[in-house]
């Protein structure tokens, strides 16, 4: 009988984030797959670590191309899918770590949907995403009554169109877009109602009134609200 796999989301980083089913989840599954960047980090991995203990686990790193080159990256997903579908076929539940949600602009989504057409069973925990943990460190709403809420890529080609729409932006995964992102700020008068938060419930975590002394973090994300709406929170 094949294995089930499991997409889970850790939550952005701070280990008390991580819900009890992804917890409960981690813990029936043998196999963790943990993305790794090209400096070998495992954020994800790092994270659950700290609510789960896993040294019964295999764990299994995948390093996943940074690109947005479509072909690449999806020679790159399929190669990963096949790596957690052999495991699949031996029998083992699978678990893969996912920072902050799942459903918003994840590798696994990718994965897990190759996974499902190939006929296995899968499952997804839900997680907190980066920008609801950072709206509660700030004490903020990002949006009340009939505010609209915008979330974006910092490196999409509508950002512009984007940015100028009335309401509360947010702005993820700019990284080396970061100085694009903060001219278009500053174009739109938007700059005093800025705050930027770095790895927002991990030890370096920083915040930011304004846009002028962060740097190009891929674990930055940027919450911009107009004037008047910023007046009312």
């Amino acid at each position: 009988m094949n294995g089930k796999f499991y997409g889970v989301s850790v939550g952005p980083g701070d280990p008390e984030l991580i819900t009890v089913k992804a917890v409960n989840t981690i813990k029936k599954c043998s196999i963790i797959i943990v993305p790794q960047t090209k400096n070998e980090n495992m954020l994800a991995l790092s994270i659950a670590q700290k609510s789960v203990h896993m040294t019964d686990k295999l764990i299994v790193p995948i390093k996943f191309l940074m690109s947005h080159d479509v072909e690449k990256t999806q020679e790159n997903h399929k190669r990963s899918a096949e790596t957690i579908m052999e495991y699949l076929r031996q029998g083992h539940d699978v678990a893969m770590l996912n920072i902050g949600d799942i459903s918003i602009y994840s590798t696994c989504s990718y994965i897990l949907n190759i996974i499902e057409k190939n006929g296995f069973e899968t499952e997804v925990c839900a997680g907190v995403p980066s920008f609801c943990a950072a709206a509660a460190r700030l004490k903020k709403p990002l949006v009340s009554r009939k505010e609209v809420l915008v979330v974006a890529p910092g490196y999409t080609d509508e950002l512009e169109n984007l940015i100028s729409v009335k309401g509360t932006k947010v702005i993820m995964k700019s990284g080396k877009h970061m100085n694009r992102v903060k001219k278009l700020v500053e174009k739109y008068g938007m700059s005093d109602n800025t705050i930027i938060v770095e790895s927002c419930g991990l030890e370096n975590e920083r915040i930011h009134y304004g846009i002028d002394e962060t740097e190009n973090g891929y674990f930055s994300l940027m919450i911009i609200k107009t004037a008047e709406e910023n007046d009312n929170v």
